[in-house]
């Protein structure tokens, strides 16, 4: 292999090791800024979606106080019905994907309120 050609390579690994550990490292400072935060919220289901991608969680869509629309991504499967109220208490959790760290709530409890 060319000696030139050995020198551009080990550059851009370089450059792509640095890229990759400047996002890993910035989702992770963003993560940890949230985790261990305990919420207890009421809300208003408007849409649910259970998903396997990248670990089993439920994502909720939800109106909250104020009338502000906002969504939750749970841990594990959370059942949960549309236009239903309910009582969520949990606490954020950093979860590992392959495009970064992310958070994810860990629920505590659910009650409906009717």
């Amino acid at each position: 292999m060319d000696e030139d050609l050995k020198i551009i390579l080990l550059v851009f690994g370089i450059i792509f090791l640095g890229v990759t550990g400047l996002i890993y490292g910035a989702s992770f400072i963003e993560a940890i800024t949230f985790h261990g935060q305990r919420y207890d919220v009421v809300i208003t289901v408007q849409a649910v979606e259970h998903s396997t991608r990248f670990g089993k969680h439920t994502v909720v869509w939800a109106r909250v106080y104020g009338e502000q629309d906002i969504s939750y991504r749970l841990i594990g499967f959370v059942d949960l019905e549309v236009g239903k109220m309910y009582r969520i208490v949990f606490v954020d959790k950093i979860w590992f994907t392959i495009f970064g760290f992310e958070v994810r709530g860990k629920v505590i409890t659910v009650e409906e309120i009717k």
